[in-house]
């Protein structure tokens, strides 16, 4: 045999060897595939998703496996992996439609809705009459429409969506559709009418019934509201907030007797479960009080269920209480010769909240720390870490600390409301307002997490979307005098008398003093902004005679009468007082406070500091009067004595936050500009959330330093002052700006504080040195002048810089132009 024909022979028997290899694995990954089929119809999911793995090592592109792995991520919620193996699918068979049409659905539900038109119009090329694939594309019109604000494309889609809804009358997309439509029209019983069909065919989609919760919210549904609540509870019994959701609404109608029942009941119901149990103790505690909460804990203790967790439970009760020690000490206890686990490093979490609040700051970190070294994931860990991190400047570490929080547990208000902190810290008002609007969502509207989004859409001037989220919280908790209180103060800022008024008849109809307290001090200024001052008056002296919060009534008439010009009323009123209240009258002292005031208001400072200093001979500790005594220094024009007295009550009060602010103050207007520096950053390391502090910190920083580091640490500090409409805010961040030579966003920000600030001559000065650098010499010039005028004598180090700039300005102006006209006068331009 020829050499030729043996190397052909062999070329051949490799050949078909070959073959027959690759048609056994491909007959090999068939079977793995049909294995898996069979023990998915056998329900088991799991070990048929350990064959379709197997498929996948022996054959990457198996259609029929990759379609059925998707489909089964897909029915555990496993969306985006999910959605990873459907991609695949279409980049190994791009024409195969049934792979494009989960892609462009899963990406629907995702919300991604470039991705989601990407693969819907390859399906739609595919297979144009697909009936499936209708719901989608009116889908992804109308988000099209919704974002451009394209009122007609939004009702032509929700046209097309009514129309898929009577050919397909179960398809939840196109019931969604038709129903923001009609919300947007504020078209509610028609919506709701809609929201109860669709949920015949799909009850446990949660969206559905969280709008249906909202809708009846929305109109006042009381009775339905709980019926629903109580279907969601058994649609849902996992659902923590829908149970807490109904409790509330049990107490919103004045029945602690049900929801206490409803709670039980949940007990009985759940067996041997932990989590019911804690949400009675829970309840008891907010609603009976901590004495009750902690006999129901000793029960549940004898009942032997769960030790470790219960007596955890009672010692966060007694240190609630007041009880700390004691507390701390259960605690410890619980620890020690535990060998760690998930509950274990719960109970050292608790114990590091515990020492974090008694001031142990360096123990709690230690603790966290070592939680965090055996679970990188605790989420309760995490929490305090990324608090600490926020309180450090360190944005971006904390924000991926509490990203890892969230994803063992997505829907955690207290996790989302950190976020926003930590947004806020960053100086991102934009994700900061989505997550605490995201908190109210995951805490069900609940009050404290309601009054935090309402306080910042207040801060933003956003008082409707403040008075929706406030009202949303109050269907459920319409007893919360903290919420009223908020609505009231809307409602006032935006003029509204009337519906201010509702807010009043609201609070008294709860009928308890702190709330007719608050109904009277509504009311009053209700009656003060509509100039009915004689009814105002009555008003707050009916207050002083029914004991209700009779200083802050006697404080409101005399500044009622000092308004309206009234100083002998005013001063007759206080002599009255004075002579109807006895010295042994726990009121005296308060009084004799508002009679110093009005006296320093008259002009007479000597007699004003002398009635200051009986009060502080009896106690040196009120905090007040030592503050009223340096305003009276400032207001005689004795910056020294007013350092003094700071001086003498710091001896007495070292730790107070407020006078060593107002040092800080005047160490500044004395031109003391270290001591002041280093007076804000001992507060500023006290409380790094105290938004004053740090755009007084920062400005200072950037203000009287140079070097790179201290205008970095500066930017770092003052970053969550970005985009507000605080005119000092604005001009710290500003200037900061500037300083980095970022001037176009310097300009947005000192302009508009320059304007808000007229009397601060360091504003003006700002504004001048940013004309200055842009080459707007003329402007430069004038708000230099402005600035130079309105510190007059000042010793500030800023006065003798500000007129070595104005000179150089001067001498470039007239080195370009020639001689130059005189400036306006610093006195003309500064009106």
């Amino acid at each position: 045999m020829g050499i030729a024909r043996t190397t052909l022979m062999a070329a051949a028997l490799g050949a078909a060897l070959f073959l027959a290899a690759c048609e056994s694995v491909e007959e090999k990954a068939e079977a793995r595939y049909q294995s898996a089929v069979e023990l998915v119809d056998q329900g088991e999911v799991d070990r048929a998703k350990v064959e379709l793995r197997s498929v996948f090592k022996l054959d990457g592109a198996h259609l029929e496996a990759r379609m059925l792995f998707a489909s089964l991520l897909e029915q555990e919620s496993n969306i985006e992996d999910a959605y990873g193996h459907y991609v695949l699918v279409a980049e190994n068979y791009p024409e195969y439609f049934d792979a494009r049409l989960k892609l462009a659905e899963l990406a629907t539900g995702l919300g991604a809705w470039d991705e989601a038109e990407r693969h819907a119009i390859v399906a739609q090329q595919l297979d144009p009459e697909n009936e499936d694939l209708q719901p989608i594309l009116v889908a992804i019109d109308y988000s099209k429409a919704s974002r451009n604000a394209d009122t007609a494309a939004m009702a032509d889609a929700g046209e097309r969506a009514l129309e898929v809804i009577e050919k397909h009358p179960s398809n939840v997309m196109a019931y969604q559709i038709v129903i923001d439509t009609m919300l947007r029209d504020s078209r509610f019983d028609e919506a709701l009418d809609m929201v109860d069909t669709a949920l015949e065919y799909a009850p446990l989609d949660r969206q559905l019934n969280q709008i249906k919760l909202s809708l009846l919210a929305q109109t006042e549904d009381m009775a339905g509201l709980g019926a629903h609540l109580r279907d969601m509870v058994e649609r849902f019994p996992e659902n923590r907030e829908v149970r807490t959701a109904l409790v509330r609404w049990y107490l919103a109608n004045d029945d602690a007797d049900g929801a206490e029942e409803f709670v039980r009941k949940l007990i009985e119901r759940s067996g041997d479960e932990i989590p019911p149990r804690l949400a009675l103790v829970q309840f008891l505690n907010q609603v009976r009080g901590v004495d009750d909460a902690l006999a129901e804990v000793d029960v549940l203790i004898e009942e032997g269920l769960d030790d470790l967790t219960f007596r955890l439970l009672k010692a966060s009760l007694l240190f609630d209480k007041g009880e700390r020690d004691i507390a701390i000490a259960q605690v410890e206890e619980l620890i020690e010769g535990r060998e760690s686990n998930d509950e274990v490093r719960n109970v050292k979490t608790t114990l590091a909240r515990m020492l974090l609040a008694t001031g142990d700051k360096a123990r709690s970190r230690e603790i966290v720390s070592a939680v965090l070294a055996e679970d990188p994931e605790d989420q309760n860990a995490l929490k305090l870490q990324a608090n600490w991190l926020i309180e450090e400047d360190k944005v971006r570490d904390a924000v991926l600390a509490l990203r890892t929080a969230l994803d063992q547990q997505p829907n955690d208000p207290e996790t989302i409301t950190l976020l926003a902190r930590a947004y806020e810290r960053g100086g991102n008002r934009e994700l900061m307002a989505e997550s605490l609007s995201l908190a109210v969502e995951a805490s069900n509207a609940a009050p404290t997490e309601s009054l935090r989004y309402a306080r910042f859409l207040i801060s933003d001037e956003k008082y409707l979307g403040a008075e929706d989220v406030l009202l949303q919280s109050l269907r459920l908790s319409p007893t919360n005098i903290d919420l009223l209180r908020s609505l009231s103060e809307v409602y006032l800022v935006m003029n509204d008398l009337s519906r201010a008024e509702q807010v009043v008849a609201a609070l008294r109809n709860l009928g308890s003093d702190e709330a007719l307290t608050l109904a009277n001090s509504v009311q009053a200024a209700v009656y003060q902004r509509s100039s009915r001052t004689d009814e105002s008056i009555e008003l707050m002296q009916t207050m002083i005679n029914e004991g209700q919060s009779a200083l802050v009534a006697q404080t409101a008439i005399i500044r009622t009468r000092l308004a309206n010009g009234e100083i002998d009323g005013a001063r007759n009123f206080m002599n009255d007082l004075l002579a109807q209240t006895p010295e042994e009258s726990p009121d005296r002292v308060g009084v004799l406070f508002l009679n110093a005031a009005l006296t320093a208001t008259e002009g007479r400072f000597d007699e004003a500091r002398a009635i200051y200093r009986d009060i502080l001979s009896k106690d040196p500790e009120i905090e007040a009067v030592w503050r009223a005594l340096v305003a009276t220094a400032v207001r005689e024009g004795d910056p020294d004595g007013a350092m003094a007295i700071v001086d003498e009550s710091l001896a007495v009060l070292p730790g107070s936050v407020n006078l060593r602010w107002i040092k800080a103050g005047l160490a500044e207007q004395q031109g003391l500009i270290e001591e002041a520096i280093t007076l804000y950053e001992e507060l500023y390391e006290a409380d790094s959330n105290s938004t004053i502090i740090a755009n007084n910190l920062a400005s200072m920083i950037t203000t009287y330093r140079d070097d790179q580091e201290s205008l970095e640490r500066a930017f770092v500090i003052a970053r969550r002052l970005r985009g507000t409409d605080f005119p000092a805010f604005q001009d710290t961040y500003g200037w900061i700006a500037y300083r980095l030579g970022n001037y176009d966003d310097a300009l947005r920000n000192l302009e508009p504080a320059a304007d808000g600030l007229p009397n601060d001559p360091t504003v003006q000065y700002h504004l001048a040195r940013l004309y200055d650098a842009l080459n707007r010499n003329e402007d430069a010039l004038r708000y230099y002048d402005i600035a130079i005028e309105l510190w007059g004598d000042s010793p500030v180090p800023l006065v003798s810089a500000a007129r070595d700039y104005r000179e150089d300005l001067i001498a470039r102006m007239s080195a370009a132009d020639g001689p130059i006209e005189a400036p306006t006068p610093a006195s003309d331009a500064a009106q």
